[in-house]
């Protein structure tokens, strides 16, 4: 390229001087020698010109050779040599000083539009190095005004570049006002130094750093890098570095406070760390740095009871590269026994070496104390479930799928008939309490206990107490059940039921009773006086009869009443049972229809019982009436039957009509007959007073012979089929003693007296009656309706009253306490006690208080004369003894 270019100036050179030869001829004409000169200097400085310093010499030597510029000079007033020398020289002096200077000035030329051209170049670097660079950079002058800003600049400032240049910094980015960039870019503005500073703007959501420089205009030039990325990388970091301090404090607390051990110790056996827990657990301190052996002390066993050496301690072991997991270790913990679960792992460095371990310890005492507790809770619930003593099973839902023994003998199913239906074995009736049941299993996870029935395998429904527990709470998919017998229990519950039937009506049939006696009493004392004072030729006579026959008939039935109440009048003594009905039976034979007949089994050498002959021979009679009753029209028979009978407690379990008796020597009474029977719900009645199955009759034969059971405190048991017949079995109890002497009857004899009797009574018919008839014996009767009365009346006429008739129940004050208040005055009081009750009550509640004697309503006038002349002949025999 630079040989090209010099040929070009030096041709250049060569055309300039051949153009100025032409251009001296074609002037010379006319310029003469000055256009020979003229021309030499132009064609020299054209050529120097243009080609440069070189080709202008060539172009001056050209010409200089072409003789044309050699030829006379001006006139010049020299010596002619050196006229002649001086024209050359001229010329060449000349030239060379043209060639010079414009070489010099082409030069200078050169040199300014290179230097123009260079920074041209160099500025349109600059500016591409400005627009594709990823700061802001921009200038601002003195009042903070964009003078320059790149296209990054632009960018962020969201506006076009003609409307960026001359608009104010703090317009276009207002957060500078609120940051430290108005104070950093300030103080350089106006202190004329260099600033550097970081700053955030929230409106554009960037983190930048800022560099500014004072610049000659008087402004700042401006370098603005975005350090977002870095600075949320930073903030990240220290994010995760707080992150992972909290969280390893975190692991800190949770190991200071776990309620295991755990333990790191190095490759030596130095400890590097150890929570509280382990200490504890071990019962000593350890603190890191100290050495493992430090625990070797401890005399440490394997649940096998062998003694552990150090070497096999889980640590030992994993020291050596060995995984050791819920290794168990028994020792002496501040003279307890303890036990250890134990874990262990080695941690490995990048070459695989063991290191440290890291071992984990569960304090398993407590634990295995529990499982032991277990094991024997589920031992004794084993022996519970198999235990006879009570009902256990348990199943899924509607099934039950385990039983004991208890529970399949008390149904008469086997383990053969499991599964059950619960469902198919409760009968009708219970489907309410079984959904409430259910739905308190799943609610609360047990159910209330409460009372069912269960057929048993062959129909019979027995009764049931259960209690149920869900075992997985909110779910009665699984559950367990206790099941107790109430059979029993609604036996008693049912002879309680009857006992207090029977006693409530008995208090109001003996309470019925003793009011009746009282009138009772008037009728009959006062007609059996009209009837013994009237002649045989009276036609009223037998008027007053008939109502004797008819108050002793309401009598009977008073006493019916009584027997019933248990409070009917006994004389008791020990009897024989079977000579008791050896006497009454022609009786019974002549009692009954012929059609109905009566035989008669009676046991030889019976034990005596304590009884009233009497009402125990008015028990059999009601019994064999009953039976001919239930046979009716149809031919049957009636059997009496008595036996001695050793009775256990299992067979006064099966007594429905039992009172207060005790296993034992018993005497029973069997009455069997073949009539139409009875079916439960009738044999449950037939005590009941006034219940009977028959179109006429009172219904009291066999209450009145429940009480008379009752008060001599026997059982009784009804066996009865439908069609069959009925047998009434009687239980009395034996007695020790021997049998009483019957004295010989003799003939009645007359009764007269004259001592003051004292009548206290608060019924005033039964007053005049008693009074009227002791009058007519010869008595002097004085008369009290109540204990308070009678005790002033009898303090009033001390010494002078023989005897007194005293009721045992009235108002005011009593007979009991109106006897205890009459002893206080006279010790020797006699008193004859006067009741609707009978004898042994009055006994019972009399006995010690010095009681002369005991009358029982209704009685006839002869009859209470008798008794008054008895006790105070008694009491004269006594006080004369």
């Amino acid at each position: 390229m630079r040989s090209r270019s010099a040929l070009v100036r030096y041709s250049a050179a060569v055309l300039i001087a051949l153009a100025a030869l032409l251009l001296r001829v074609e002037l010379q004409p006319v310029i003469g020698n000055t256009a020979r000169y003229t021309v030499f200097i132009i064609g020299v400085i054209a050529s120097a010109f243009f080609g440069g310093f070189l080709p202008g010499l060539a172009t001056m030597a050209i010409l200089m050779a072409g003789g044309g510029y050699l030829g006379p000079q001006p006139r010049i007033v020299i010596p002619g040599s050196v006229t002649r020398l001086m024209a050359p020289t001229a010329f060449l002096i000349t030239g060379l000083a043209a060639c010079a200077v414009i070489e010099t000035l082409r030069r200078a030329r050169q040199s300014s539009a290179l230097s123009e051209a260079q920074s041209r170049q160099a500025e349109s670097r600059l500016l591409a190095v400005l627009e594709g660079t990823q700061e802001s950079i921009f200038a601002l002058d003195r009042d903070f005004r964009f003078t320059f800003a790149n296209q990054r600049t632009v960018e962020i400032g969201r506006r076009p570049l003609n409307e960026l240049i001359g608009s104010s910094l703090w317009d276009l980015f207002p957060d500078s006002r609120h940051e430290n960039t108005w104070d950093e870019l300030n103080r350089a503005m106006r202190d004329r130094v260099q600033v550097s500073f970081e700053a955030r703007y929230p409106s554009y959501g960037i983190w930048f750093e800022c560099d500014a420089f004072p610049a000659r205009d008087g402004g700042l030039n401006v370098f603005v890098r975005d350090v977002t990325a870095r600075k949320l990388a930073q903030l990240q970091a220290g994010q995760q570095e707080l992150e992972a301090k909290r969280e390893h404090e975190r692991l800190e607390q949770i190991v200071e406070n776990l309620p295991a051990g755990i333990l790191i110790s190095s490759a030596s056996g130095i400890v590097e760390m150890i929570n509280p827990a382990a200490n504890e657990i071990f019962g000593r301190t350890l603190a890191p740095g100290e050495e493992m052996t430090r625990y070797a002390s401890a005399l440490i066993r394997d649940r096998d009871g062998a003694v552990l050496h150090p070497e096999e301690w889980p640590v030992s072991r994993a020291l050596r590269g060995e995984t050791v997991t819920n290794f168990e270790v028994h020792f002496d913990r501040a003279g307890a026994h303890a036990v250890l679960v134990c874990n262990a792992i080695p941690l490995r460095n990048e070459a695989g070496e063991v290191e440290s371990v890291a071992a984990a310890f569960f304090d398993a005492t407590a634990l295995r104390r529990a499982e032991s507790a277990l094991r024997e809770s589920e031992l004794r619930l084993r022996r519970l479930f198999e235990s006879p003593m009570i009902g256990v099973f348990s199943g899924e839902e509607h099934r039950i799928v385990e039983a004991n023994d208890a529970f399949l003998e008390l149904l008469g199913y086997t383990r053969a008939d499991l599964p059950l239906d619960w469902r198919a074995i409760t009968p009708p009736g219970f489907e309410d309490r079984d959904a409430i049941a259910i739905e308190q299993l799943r609610d609360r996870g047990y159910c209330d206990v409460f009372e069912k029935e269960y057929l048993a395998k062959n129909g019979r429904r027995v009764p049931l107490m259960l209690g149920v527990a869900a075992l997985e709470h909110g779910s009665w998919s699984q559950w367990i059940a206790w099941a107790l017998d109430l059979t029993e229990r609604r036996r008693l519950e049912e002879r309680v039921r009857q006992a207090a039937k029977l006693e409530s009506v008995g208090l109001l049939a003996g309470g019925v009773a003793h009011d009746f006696n009282n009138l009772l009493t008037g009728v009959l004392g006062n007609a059996t006086l009209a009837f013994d004072t009237i002649p045989e030729a009276n036609p009223a006579r037998p008027l007053i009869e008939s109502v004797i026959r008819a108050t002793e008939r309401a009598a009977d039935l008073t006493r019916q009443l009584l027997a019933y109440a248990g409070k009917g009048r006994f004389i008791v003594q020990a009897v024989d049972v079977s000579d008791l009905v050896r006497e009454i039976a022609q009786l019974i034979r002549t009692s009954i229809p012929r059609s109905v007949q009566v035989h008669v089994d009676l046991a030889p050498d019976l034990p005596p019982v304590e009884a009233d002959g009497t009402q125990i021979q008015q028990l059999v009679m009601n019994l064999v009436i009953n039976g001919a009753e239930a046979i009716g029209d149809q031919n049957g028979s009636v059997r009496i039957t008595t036996a001695r009978q050793t009775v256990d407690q299992a067979w006064l379990g099966t007594l429905e009509m039992a009172g207060e008796i005790a296993p034992g020597e018993y005497v029973h009474i069997e009455v069997q007959d073949t009539g139409c029977g009875m079916d439960d719900e009738t044999r449950k009645r037939i005590f009941d007073p006034f219940f009977t199955t028959k179109i006429t009759g009172r219904g009291l034969g066999l209450a009145a012979a429940l009480g008379i059971v009752r008060g001599h405190k026997g059982a009784i048991k009804v066996y009865s089929t439908p069609g069959k017949g009925s047998t009434f079995k009687i239980l009395l109890p034996a007695a020790h003693a021997s049998l009483a002497v019957k004295a010989p009857a003799g003939d009645a004899q007359p009764v007269r007296g004259s001592e003051t009797i004292l009548v206290v009574d608060d019924e005033e018919v039964v007053r005049r009656t008693a009074k009227s008839a002791l009058q007519r014996y010869g008595y002097t009767v004085v008369t009290a309706e109540n204990g308070r009365e009678a005790i002033d009346i009898y303090r009033g006429m001390a010494g002078r009253i023989s005897m007194i008739l005293l009721d045992m129940t009235m108002p005011v004050m009593g007979g009991e306490e109106a006897l205890r208040n009459l002893k206080t005055i006279d010790p020797n009081v006699r008193v004859l006690l006067s009741s609707g009750f009978n004898e042994v009550e009055a006994i019972r509640r009399f006995t010690g208080k010095g009681l002369a004697g005991f009358i029982q309503k209704p009685y006839t006038a002869a009859a209470l004369a008798e008794k008054v002349r008895s006790v105070l002949s008694q009491s004269s025999s006594a006080a004369a003894n």
